[in-house]
């Protein structure tokens, strides 16, 4: 099999990047705000619990403060207190939370954000029937 040519090969030789050696020891990328850490090892705190060790300071958001104060309280004994991590509760079906949340987190961060992981959604399904008498 051929080695691919043109844009497609450019650049197949080199390493594929990693985000967690890119801020190992890098001073300058050190706040990082995760949505959706949600308790039971899902990708939120598993990520924070990853990128923590990197010595950045983590934010992390859930809809309910006392769960995300849980996940980052079980993060602790894995990140060996390398950089530091505060959950912000934001809920996202509410404008009001969200400001308040920013507010926070800008407060608590120093109006600093290096990288956003935006890990939280919501999938609703409505259905609407109309009648139209004609």
């Amino acid at each position: 099999m051929k080695a691919p040519t043109g844009e497609a090969g450019k650049f197949a030789h080199q390493r594929k990047w990693n985000l967690l050696e890119a801020l190992r020891g890098n001073t300058h990328v050190r706040v990082i705000l995760i949505t959706g850490c949600s308790p039971g090892g899902g990708l939120g705190p598993e990520t924070a619990k990853a990128l923590r060790l990197t010595g950045a300071d983590i934010y992390i958001t859930n809809r309910n403060i006392n769960t995300g104060q849980q996940v980052a309280e079980e993060n602790l004994p894995h990140s060996k207190k390398i950089g530091t991590e505060e959950a912000i509760e934001i809920n996202l079906s509410s404008l009001k939370s969200i400001r308040a949340g920013a507010e926070e987190f800008l407060k608590k961060s120093g109006n600093k954000l290096n990288i956003l992981i935006n890990n939280a959604g919501k999938y609703l399904v409505r259905m609407e029937i109309y009648f139209v008498h004609c």
